[in-house]
Formats: C-alpha cells, sequence, structure tokens
C-alpha cells in the first residue's frame, strides 16, 4: 500500500454508461495503476523473489475496474449519507462483470449500495488458458496461480482505498454537487471464490472492516476435490495422477505452496489477531444448501467469537439438523 499515494493509485474513467439498467442509473469503467510484482502483467507470470523470499516491486501496471450507481441514490431517493460502498469479488474463473448480476443490481438499488469490483488476477477468465495449459502439461509450474492470486489480492485492496479517497470526489459519482460515495461505509461482499478469497481480504484490508462471505471456506487442498466446479479442470490432474493416494498428496503439497494467498495462513487473523497496522474484522458467512458446493467447515480453527446457526448442507438419505460451530470470527 505505501507504494501508492494515501489517497489511492493513479486512475482513469474510461466510460460511463447511463440509464444503464432498471436498478442501475450508471455504470462506470475505470483502470487504475497499480504497483506490480510479477515477471509481467500477463496471465501466467510468476512472483519476482529477492533473495530473502519477499516479492520485488517492478513498476505500474495497469488494472480495469467497474462501478455501479443505482437509481436510488442517482434519483436522491436514498441520501448519499445513507449509501455504503460493497466491493463485490467474482467466482472461479469469473470476472468483475459478475457484479452485474440481477440479485445484486436489485440489492443494490434498495440499499444504496454502490457496487465496485475488479478482477481476481490469477483465477480469472482471463487466466483459464494458463491454469489449463500447466495442469494438463506441468503441474510444477502450479506457482502461477498463488503468485498472480497475491497481484490480485493488491488490486483488490487498492480499490476500495481508491474508492474511498480519490475517487470519492470523482465528477462520474456527483450528483446534484454531492457524491455517492461515503466513505465511512464500505463492505466487502464475495461468493464462491469471491468468498474464498474474501477471507484473505478481510484479514489483510485496512479500508473494510465488515464482510460477508458466501460458499467460503478453506484450505483449498479440502475445497477443490469437493466442488462440482472443480470437475472440468481437474480431469487433466487425473490422467497425471490416476492413482488417489498420489492424487491427494499432490493436492496437499500444492496447498502448500497456495498457502501465501489463501484462508489457511489468513482466517486466524479475521478478528482475533489482526495483521499489524490493520484493524480487527467481522464477517458473516452463508453456507450452500446443497452438496457439490464444498464450504471446508473442518477447516476453520475453532473459536468462540461466532456461531454458525442454522442447516448445514447433510449427504442425501441422511437427515439434515441444525449445528452450532465455533469460528474464530
Amino acid at each position: 500500500m505505501s507504494r501508492t499515494s494515501p489517497n489511492g493509485p493513479s486512475y482513469v474513467v474510461d466510460k460511463v454508461q447511463d440509464n444503464y439498467s432498471q436498478h442501475i442509473f450508471r455504470k462506470i469503467s475505470g483502470i487504475m495503476d497499480v504497483p506490480f510484482y510479477t515477471t509481467t502483467a500477463l496471465p501466467g507470470s510468476k512472483l519476482v523473489l529477492d533473495s530473502n523470499g519477499l516479492p520485488v516491486y517492478q513498476g505500474k501496471a495497469p488494472a480495469t475496474f467497474l462501478v455501479l450507481v443505482p437509481q436510488s441514490l442517482a434519483n436522491g431517493t436514498i441520501k448519499p449519507t445513507h449509501a455504503s460502498v460493497v466491493q463485490y469479488g467474482h467466482g472461479l474463473f469469473g470476472s468483475q462483470e459478475e457484479v452485474e448480476s440481477g440479485y445484486i443490481q436489485e440489492l443494490a438499488d434498495r440499499y444504496g449500495y454502490v457496487m465496485i469490483a475488479c478482477d481476481w488476477w490469477g483465477m480469472s477468465k482471463y487466466d483459464v488458458a494458463s491454469v489449463v495449459e500447466m495442469l494438463i502439461t506441468d503441474v510444477s509450474d502450479f506457482v502461477i496461480v498463488p503468485d498472480r492470486l497475491t497481484q490480485g489480492m493488491i488490486n483488490a485492496l487498492l480499490l476500495m482505498r481508491l474508492m474511498k479517497r480519490k475517487f470519492a470526489t470523482d465528477s462520474s459519482v456527483v450528483f446534484d454537487g454531492v457524491s455517492v460515495i461515503n466513505p465511512s461505509s464500505t463492505y466487502y461482499y464475495g461468493n464462491s471464490q469471491g468468498g474464498i478469497l474474501g477471507e484473505v481480504y478481510m484479514a489483510a484490508s485496512q479500508d473494510v472492516v465488515r464482510g460477508n462471505l458466501g460458499v467460503a471456506g478453506g484450505p483449498y487442498g479440502i475445497l477443490l476435490p469437493r466442488s462440482i466446479d472443480f470437475s472440468e479442470y481437474e480431469v487433466g490432474l487425473r490422467i497425471l495422477f490416476p492413482d488417489p493416494a498420489n492424487y491427494t498428496t499432490m493436492l496437499a503439497l500444492m496447498n502448500m505452496i497456495w498457502s501465501r494467498l489463501e484462508p489457511n495462513a489468513y482466517m486466524s487473523s479475521i478478528t482475533e489477531n489482526p495483521l499489524p497496522n490493520t484493524p480487527s474484522h467481522r464477517v458473516s458467512m452463508h453456507l450452500p444448501g446443497q452438496e457439490g458446493y464444498p464450504t471446508g467447515q473442518e477447516g476453520y480453527p475453532t473459536g468462540k467469537r461466532a456461531t454458525f446457526l442454522g442447516k448445514r448442507a447433510t449427504p442425501r438419505g441422511k437427515r439434515a439438523t441444525p449445528r452450532a460451530r465455533g469460528l474464530p470470527y
């Protein structure tokens, strides 16, 4: 964060579309300049590390983002003082455009949310080709996933910093002389991959203290074998590692590399053991109601700060019963 101005990274507004939909008045497309630490800013890149294993600054790279201003804020139905900025994290190999989903637009309009989003570099739709090639040719190159994800997390954290500060006075978010960006009310919301990486985001963010994580969990070594969303990507791995024992061992080894940027290394710092210069955070979680969309609940260490309420997904043929589970946040 110190590589950028205290007011956030420099940026340009690339495109503004008004009367965008029933619930969204204005869609704003922008590009921000982020500090990057990988060999290139393209898919398949790796972190550049020094002799101590720390990332080395490589310069600035462009990263795109979206901002959606709901009708309710644009027409004054909801006052800017009651508005919130909500950053959305997309799902597995998706993109920032997922923030335009119909139900998200409706919620934004109903409650006065300015929605923002960027791509999870490393596991966005733009990374699919390089990840699939790695999985079917040389899985020892797996480091391209967590390395580029590290850069993607930097981008996501800087996007909220930009919104709270420099972008808050941009003419594109000013209506009747008043900005609809409320820097004092900021949240994170992510689903699936956005929920999983949201655990890292909520541990590391200095600008957001509350978030909602959908279908989250960790670690990835537990999640992937249980996810129907991963099934199409694991075909190559199953061919390379047909023996179940070898396959499971390979996933565990991959998870060790992944720990640089996955919940296993960060979940305990969300609330009770915050990272340096980072506030304590609070999150709510909603879990899937069917099999095949894993939560990895078993990966959470126990704690006393929260309780899981409701019904957990139960194997077919078994009775679903309410369960309470202690979580560290």
